[in-house]
């Protein structure tokens, strides 16, 4: 891998998530009820084959939100993290190879794949009240795929290993 592009991927998703904490902690009012939401992905949790900085950078945003979340809870900051799967945007609609959406289909156990809405209702829940006693969790939005052991055989036939 490319140093500049594992570089890149970590200033803008762990870097960017952090400075965004930092500059916003300071402005959130101390009390029952606030909350922080970060995005990371379910490639946090699992190895890939062609996203390594992606996967890695995610799973860095998981440890700082579990770190914001035990040094601002006790004056009322909640921090939690979302781990969406594949969500069917239009730019994935438009843009993903028809045959990786087949495959990441077959995998999801849920008969369709996310949308932009699937993900906006777990990011409400989380930032209200009803979630009051939730901190430091990541709640993985992927329709399954995570809760199983993916077809990595698949995967290999179109993404295979160099050398």
């Amino acid at each position: 891998m490319d140093v500049e592009v594992w570089d890149r991927t970590f200033r803008v998703n762990v870097r960017g998530t952090m400075l965004c904490c930092k500059y916003t902690l300071p402005h959130i009012p101390r009390h029952a009820g606030a909350s922080i939401l970060n995005t990371a992905s379910n490639l946090g949790m699992q190895g890939s084959l062609i996203q390594a900085a992606y996967s890695a950078s995610k799973a860095a945003i998981l440890q700082l939100t579990r770190s914001i979340a035990t040094s601002h809870g006790k004056v009322g900051i909640r921090c939690n993290t979302i781990s969406p799967g594949l969500v069917l945007t239009d730019n994935v609609a438009n843009t993903l190879p028809a045959s990786f959406r087949e495959i990441v289909e077959a995998e999801t156990p849920t008969p369709y794949l996310g949308t932009p809405r699937d993900i906006a209702c777990v990011v409400a829940f989380l930032a209200s009240d009803e979630a009051r006693y939730i901190n430091g969790q990541n709640i993985v939005v992927d329709g399954g795929t995570a809760s199983h052991i993916p077809g990595f055989a698949q995967m290999r036939t179109l993404f295979p290993s160099p050398g």
